[in-house]
């Protein structure tokens, strides 16, 4: 029964606190009880003769009596007389008391009420029902006594289920067949009929009846109360939690009869548990048979003992190993089950390496290794009768044994140079295998097992011990597990139980006077009624006892714990932090109990003595990790201490001999032992070992060093108390050649305590010592002895390396000196003739160097590594595996030729001895697939990537032909490598394919590695790579979550003065905020990286090189060029022996694009422009030929050709980009490059060609760029609209209005489809669309598109000067539709918009006035014609001087209205010659080809017609003749040519014009007089339509 029953219990309705209103249903209760009580107490009044009040009879009847009272009553008080009947009747009133509880509870908590009526008639018994009647008075009263109490448990136990109703669902089952069993207790009646039957009163109800229906129970409706108690006790233990009761068993008529002898299957652990309760094991039977239950007879099935959640001060020490223990010696268990036995101490262990090198980062998860999980199943086999390890079970000697002992799979295989992440994964793969193995072997028993696992932590251990479905599991934690099948939580114990072990631990006998004294009821609610304070107080009165008798010690322990009481405190099973135990949190009850009991008075001094808490502290300091330990051990260090801490020496009173020191140290041990902290085990040898009785005791004597004034400070006494006991052995055990208990602890540990106190000197010489590497040798064997000293040298190294105290330039040399001098050691003695004796040396050797190895010593290593392979025989397996670690090394120190040679090697060893895979005599070597990856990583490291590719390709098929998990493993990193591989030879899409298959793989076997996150790095830059920005980012958390997960399991070696700093994750947090556009650029971290990645790189597949890149091109986007520059330049030094990188290639790439953008800066300096583009040109010229020489026909080759002649065109080498393009345009097609790709090239040749005026090849590229497009695109796809522009601009330029009307259209819908309405692009294309309209005569049409983009441009009025373009354009197709007016308010308004605005190159100002003078000749205003025309030509020339094209139409225009003025004739003809002058001038500099060839050449004959007018008027006609002569010339030539389309052609009228001239001149032979000059009207509409064409 627990406290919280009692702490809920209130005081009785008359005379209590006031009380909640009581429930209708109760009130009969509730008066029934009232009555009962009053009656009771009005009865004992009676029957003593006291005068006295009901309230202090009550009062003095239910007081718990002292000791004196108890044991010395006096005779002035009544009460206080032992006879029967007042105990009866005291027993009665406190069953009383309960009832009334119990109504409280019911009251409070308003549950349960249905059941008042069964309430009511279950305390009518108590009223009704008369005792027992027995053969004398005594046993009357004895069995009377019983049967109150039974009520008593009962009735407690209902208030307990109502308090804690809200528990489980099953709380209700568990009151109602409590109050079954309380009602089953109704007298039976003996009836005469013939023969005697009982007829027993109860009967089963319906309602416990109701509930047992559910857990398919029927009950027998004439089933004897007995029968149904013990039936009832089997339901309730069945519940999901069962209260601490001390009563409920034998309530419900069962006996605990397990007081005897333990069955002989009983595990030799659980003995041992059990041997260390006294007298007899105290149980928690509710809870063990709980147990029970779930196991019954069935097999399959996990239980799991735990604390429950009420345990309020301590989890720990609350007794589930007992309760396991119990189980396995329970009879109906030894019956069942060959029950085994595994203590899970592998946490411990693995926390005492930790702690032996504090200055080294442990993992914060103990991890269950092959080697421990080995060593477990080792255990289960010694205890299943298998034969030893070296024996062999045919032998006479080894006859006893059943069954021989499994072969467990080899671990060579785990020794490679990998994260301990993978290599865990590897073990447990190896771990799976040895389960296999072990499960036949369980098998093979016949018998039903249950493995009992004590301290487990993990469901996962569960899983690792379940070997068969005839297999039971039982285990013990500390905290709940989610995989079992059935959780028995153990509740607080109450106060029966802890009364019963205080007299236990006391050893005092169950005598009900001391069991029912206020002291020892005081002492054990002081203690929280937790089993290890209890017992630690039993202790502390056993001492009193000793000198002051039972009554005083009683007393003085019940008055001084008093002063170290206090109220219930939260605790977890958390470390104290303060030293190396795995230790729970000390309760503040027991630590003062502690304090007073290690601290008794010093009779010389008077003061309390330090030496007890000084000898514990020490011992839990220097041992606790390794308990138990030989008490020699622990004596040595005590008798050092004694003559150490100076408040030893002046207790001990100075100066003492080495007897007086043993002896003292021995008593020192007695007491411990005495007051129950120590416990004493004998070896095998009959030595004696000591431990630390529990691990609260080793809590608390962790805090006396904190809380003590040991030292300067907490870590300092560790080391001291370390290097005393070390001192010590050295001193008089070893150099004194003293060898014993303590010997073979030393041989394994002395090692640690050195180093834990940082003697690394001593450390080397006791290692280097051939003594004991023999004596290791000769006590554990050569494996294991070499094991022992190999990882001792490299505990010694982490140590060393990671001591801030010790100058960073010394701690390689100081760390790696003494494994020269083991490995030397080694070799001593060795006969090396024999081929065993030379391959376990190798063996030795390839450990050490693997230990050097896995700490960054690989040159070290590799000489080790060497000297081993020269040892082994071709014919050995482990051949291969030192050339496989050969090679690995030859590859971290970049040396990929010798690495390559290795791996080759190995593999041929393989295949020779048949471990390749293709025999199927034999299985594949384990190593066999990690060697031939690693051939593809050395072939990538060698930039032969297409090898490496067909290397990792086969090396892929191998491993899916195994479903087997290191095939998993190696096809995952396989995957990883080739996704690499692929991304450096720039196959995006195939990097991203191949590094999500890595990941999916990894996923599957449940990895989470470095090499995990790696994977997501890869993928995330193939992401940026590809502009999937978001997807880039999703990877960067994934791959920082597992690094945060990896590093809190298997934290990486850091030098204590390190700045705490992990560069990648550091970097991938700077490529986060680089892929965030939505952040500002905050480049500060990348120069620090940039430091730690120069200071040391990673060469392998030059990882820091493109690190460095990815920094660059992020200042690059920043336009910060000279530090994207310099950090390029560190990227190649880097790669400095690297010149057929790919990755180099991409730097020198990166380091061009750098100059081409910093060619912008230059805009108006065009030489440093140049200068700019010249580099970029050589840098990707270089780049070019690596990329051709290593990755031949390729995209990357395309994008280098491509980026290539881009250079080509800024340099204005039309022809040479033409060349370049051509080049990549046939590689596409040849490696079937993506189609819109090369789309991209044409559109380039296609540029390229206008460029130079080769028009047709411009065309035919932009046609081809346009199929390539439409081929993958949608027909609106916007992109298609950029070939059309250009095809577009070329049918302008040639005058093909119907081919330009079609292609613009097209323009027009596709921008639409995809731009807004008012997108100016829009309005530009509806320009154009007028303007064709315009040459096609469509007036109405060209209006209306010219409106819209005006009505577009209007709602973009930041662009003034598109707008006066768009009212020009309109004021044109006025004038062409005759309406003059409205052109000129057209022209008009474009003028006051464009002035003031338009730049002086502008020429849209000329443009305007040209047309508003062609307009004004339309009018016939010959004046304004002939202003508005000057002022244009005054533009033109100023604005793009005097021999432009345009400045050519000017005088032309201007001279021709001169001319038709007939004013100003000699102006006229100056104009009309300088137009000749510049358009013969133009036509020289131009090709055959180029557009302006081409123009319509009817104005040049125009102005030749009125020129030789002009001469004539002059009277100069020979001149005149020559004029006329070469227009006639031209003329002839336009009409033969057949490549001249009819808009080139002259029109007849000209023709004519010319011809009638000639013929006018030829009968005169010379010049003539001047004349007036006579227009032909007819003739002047022709020069009049000359003059109004479009400019």
């Amino acid at each position: 029964m627990t406290a919280l029953a009692d702490n809920e219990a209130a005081s009785f309705p008359s005379h209590g606190p006031e009380r909640r209103s009581i429930p209708k249903k109760l009130e009969t209760l509730t008066q029934e009880i009232k009555s009962a009580y009053d009656n009771e107490l009005t009865a004992i009044a009676r029957r003593m003769g006291i005068d006295d009040t009901i309230s202090n009879v009550r009062a003095e009847s239910l007081r718990s009596k002292t000791i004196r009272e108890l044991l010395d009553p006096q005779p002035d008080n009544p009460l206080l007389v032992t006879t029967p009947k007042p105990v009866l009747s005291s027993i009665k009133l406190h069953v009383i008391q309960s009832w009334n509880d119990l109504l409280d509870a019911l009251i409070q908590h308003n549950v349960f009420l249905d059941y008042c009526h069964s309430m009511e008639e279950a305390f009518r018994e108590i009223e009704e029902t008369p005792p027992p009647e027995e053969t004398t008075p005594e046993a009357t009263m004895a069995a009377s006594v019983v049967w109150f109490r039974h009520q008593w448990n009962l009735v407690r136990l209902l208030t307990h289920t109502v308090v804690n109703h809200f528990r489980d669902n099953c709380t209700e089952c568990r009151f109602v067949t409590l109050l079954e069993v309380t009602l089953s207790y109704q007298k039976a009646v003996v009836e005469d009929q013939g023969d005697e039957r009982v007829v027993y009163q109860w009967k089963p109800s319906n309602a416990v009846q109701r509930f047992w229906v559910r857990l398919s129970i029927n009950i027998d409706p004439e089933m004897a109360p007995f029968d149904f108690r013990r039936k009832a006790y089997g339901v309730l233990v069945s519940l999901s939690w069962v209260p601490s009761s001390k009563g409920l068993l034998e309530a419900c008529s069962i006996a605990d009869s397990r007081r005897g002898e333990l069955p002989p299957n009983t595990p030799e652990e659980a003995r041992r548990i059990l041997h260390m309760i006294p007298n007899r094991p105290l149980s928690r039977n509710d809870s063990v048979y709980q147990v029970l239950d779930r196991l019954k007879d069935e097999t399959n099935v996990s239980v799991v003992v735990t604390a429950s959640d009420y345990n309020k001060v301590a989890a720990s020490g609350i007794g589930k190993t007992t309760v396991a223990a119990l189980v396995a010696s329970h009879p109906l268990i030894v019956r069942s089950f060959k029950v085994l036995w595994l203590n899970m101490d592998y946490r411990q262990q693995q926390h005492h390496q930790v702690m032996a090198m504090p200055h080294v980062p442990g993992p914060q998860k103990a991890k269950l290794d092959y080697e421990t999980y080995v060593r477990y199943l080792d255990t289960l086999c010694d205890q299943l009768g298998c034969s030893p390890k070296d024996g062999n079970a045919d032998n006479d000697e080894n006859a006893r044994f059943t069954r021989k002992r499994p072969v467990w799979p080899e671990a060579h295989s785990l020794k490679r140079l990998e994260e301990p992440a993978m290599r865990h994964r590897r073990e447990e793969h190896l771990m799976r295998k040895a389960q296999r193995i072990m499960t036949k072997v369980v098998q093979s028993t016949g018998t039903n097992i249950l493995l009992i696992l004590d301290d487990v932590n993990e469901g996962e251990e569960l899983e690792w011990f379940h070997f068969t479905e005839k297999q039971s599991l039982l285990a013990t934690t500390r905290e709940s597990i989610q995989n079992a099948d059935f959780t028995v939580e153990l509740d607080p114990w109450g106060e029966e139980e802890s009364i019963e072990l205080f007299l236990l631990e006391a050893q005092c006998p169950e005598l009900d006077a001391m069991a029912s004294s206020a002291e020892v009821k005081q002492l054990v609610a002081r203690c929280h009624y937790h089993p290890i304070i209890v017992r630690t107080a039993a202790r502390f009165f056993m001492l009193k006892k000793v000198t002051g008798g039972l009554v005083p010690a009683l007393e003085e322990a019940n008055r001084e714990f008093s002063a170290g009481s206090g109220p219930v405190e939260e605790s977890t099973l958390e470390g104290s932090g303060d030293g190396p135990a795995l230790a729970p949190t000390v309760p503040e009850a027991l630590r003062k109990l502690l304090d007073k009991v290690l601290s008794p008075i010093v009779r010389r001094t008077g003061q309390s003595s330090i030496l007890f808490k000084l000898c514990l502290a020490s011992m839990a300091a220097v041992f606790a990790e390794r308990q138990p330990v030989p008490l020699t051990a622990v004596l040595l260090l005590w008798e050092q201490l004694l003559t150490m801490e100076p408040d030893a020496i002046e207790e001990c009173g100075g100066d003492v001999t080495a007897g007086e020191l043993r002896r003292r140290a021995w008593f020192i041990a007695e007491g411990l032992t005495h007051i129950g902290l120590l416990r004493f085990s004998e070896g095998g040898d009959g030595d004696a070992f000591v431990a630390i009785h529990h691990e609260m005791y080793v809590a608390y004597a962790l805090e006396l060093v904190k809380n003590m004034d040991f030292g300067d400070s907490t870590e300092g006494t560790f080391v001291q108390w370390h290097k005393a006991f070390v001192a010590s052995y050295l001193t008089r055990k070893f150099e004194g050649n003293n060898c014993d208990s303590s010997h073979a602890y030393a041989l394994r540990n002395l090692s640690q305590h050195m180093l834990y106190c940082k003697l690394y000197v001593q450390s080397v010489a006791l290692l280097s010592n051939g003594r004991l590497y023999q004596e290791r040798v000769a006590a554990f064997g050569r494996e294991a002895a070499t094991n022992q000293h190999v990882q001792d040298c490299i505990q010694l190294m982490l140590c060393v390396r990671s001591d801030p105290k010790i100058p960073r330039e010394q701690r390689d040399e100081v760390a790696t000196e003494h494994f020269q001098k083991v490995s030397a050691l080694l070799t001593q003695n060795m006969d090396l003739s024999q081929e065993s004796s030379a391959l376990s040396l190798a063996k030795d050797l390839y450990a050490i160097g693997f230990g050097l190895a896995e700490n960054g010593k690989y040159v070290q290593a590799l000489d080790l590594y060497t000297q081993a392979h020269g040892l082994v025989p071709k014919s050995s397996s482990f051949a291969a595996t030192l050339l496989y670690g050969l090679g690995s090394l030859n590859l971290i120190l970049n040396d990929y030729g010798k690495a390559m040679k290795s791996l080759m090697a190995s593999i041929a060893s393989m295949r020779i001895l048949g471990e390749d895979g293709e025999s199927s005599s034999k299985p594949r070597n384990a190593l066999f697939l990690a060697v031939s990856r690693l051939q593809g990583v050395a072939l990538m490291a060698q930039c032969n990537y297409k090898m490496a590719l067909t290397q990792l390709e086969e090396c892929m098929e191998l491993t899916l032909q195994d479903d087997d998990f290191e095939c998993e493993v190696e096809y995952s990193m396989l995957a990883y490598h080739k996704g690499c591989l692929h991304q450096i030879m720039g196959e995006t899409d195939m990097a991203a394919k191949e590094l999500i298959n890595c990941i999916k793989w990894k996923e599957k076997t449940g990895e989470v590695s470095r090499n995990l996150a790696a994977a997501h790095i890869a993928l995330a830059d193939v992401y940026a790579e590809m502009t999937k920005s978001l997807e880039a980012r999703q990877q960067i958390d994934l791959a920082l979550k597992t690094l945060e997960r990896v590093d809190t399991e298997f934290p990486k070696l850091k030098y204590d003065d390190d700045e705490e700093l992990d560069v990648e994750k550091l970097l991938l947090t700077a490529k986060l905020r680089t892929l965030r556009p939505d952040l500002e650029d905050d480049l500060t971290n990348y120069a620090l990286i940039r430091k730690k990645l120069v200071e040391s790189p990673v060469l392998l597949i030059d990882k820091s090189a493109y690190d460095l890149r990815f920094i660059a091109l992020a200042h690059m986007a920043s336009d910060e060029h000279e530090k994207a520059v310099s950090i390029l330049e560190d990227a190649l030094k880097i790669m400095s022996d690297r010149n057929e990188s790919l990755e180099r290639a991409q730097c020198l790439l990166s380091l061009g694009n750098s100059f081409v953008d910093q060619s912008e800066n230059y805009e108006g300096d065009e030489k440093k422009a140049k200068t700019m583009f010249e580099l970029a040109m050589q840098l990707f010229e270089i780049a070019l030929n690596i990329q051709k020489a290593k990755l031949g026909d390729s995209n990357k080759v395309l994008e280098t050709l491509d980026a290539i002649g881009n250079l080509h065109v800024h340099l204005g080498r039309h022809e040479k980009a033409i060349s370049v393009y051509s080049d990549a345009l046939a590689l596409g097609k040849k490696i079937h490059f993506d189609a819109e790709k090369l789309a991209g090239i044409l559109y380039f040749l296609g540029e390229s060609s206008e460029a130079i005026g080769r028009l047709d090849q411009a065309d035919a590229y932009y046609k081809e760029c346009l199929v390539g497009l439409r081929s993958d695109r949608p027909s609106t796809d916007i992109d298609i609209a950029r070939p059309l522009q250009r095809l577009g601009a070329m049918s302008l330029i040639k005058a093909k209005w119907e081919d330009a009307k079609q292609i613009y259209s097209e323009i027009l819908a596709i921008r639409e489809a995809n731009l807004e309405d008012d997108a100016v692009l829009l309005a530009e294309t509806r320009d154009v669309l007028g303007f064709i309209e315009i040459k096609r005569q469509k007036y109405d049409s060209a209006a209306e598109f010219l409106q819209g983009a005006l009505d577009i441009r209007l709602q973009h009025e930041d662009n003034q000067r598109a707008i006066g373009d768009t009212h020009f354009q309109i004021g044109l197709t006025f004038r062409l539709r005759r309406e003059y007016e409205t052109a000129i308010s057209c022209f008009e308004r474009s003028l006051a918009i464009l002035d003031g605005i338009a730049s002086k190159d502008d020429q849209i100002m000329a443009n305007v006035d040209m047309a508003m003078g062609n307009t004004y000749l339309n009018l016939g205003d010959l004046a304004q014609a002939c202003k508005r025309s000057q002022q244009a030509l005054v533009l033109r020339k100023s604005g793009l001087g005097p021999d432009h094209r345009r400045t050519a139409n000017a005088n032309r225009s201007l001279g021709m209205i001169k001319f038709m003025l007939q004013e100003e004739l000699d102006d006229a003809c100056f104009l009309l010659q300088e137009y000749v002058r510049i358009t013969e001038f133009l036509k020289r500099q131009q090709a055959p080809t180029s557009a302006d060839h081409h123009r319509k050449p009817n104005e040049y004959v125009a102005a030749l017609i009125m020129l030789g007018d002009i001469q004539v008027s002059n009277g100069r006609h020979k001149l005149a003749r020559k004029i006329l002569a070469t227009a006639r010339e031209v003329c002839h030539a336009r009409s033969d040519d057949k490549t001249i389309s009819s808009a080139h052609q002259i029109p007849p009228a000209l023709t004519q014009m010319v011809q009638k001239r000639l013929s006018d001149l030829a009968a005169s032979s010379h010049d003539g007089k001047p004349s007036s000059l006579e227009l032909d009207p007819n003739e002047v509409q022709v020069f009049q339509s000359i003059i109004l064409s479009d400019d």
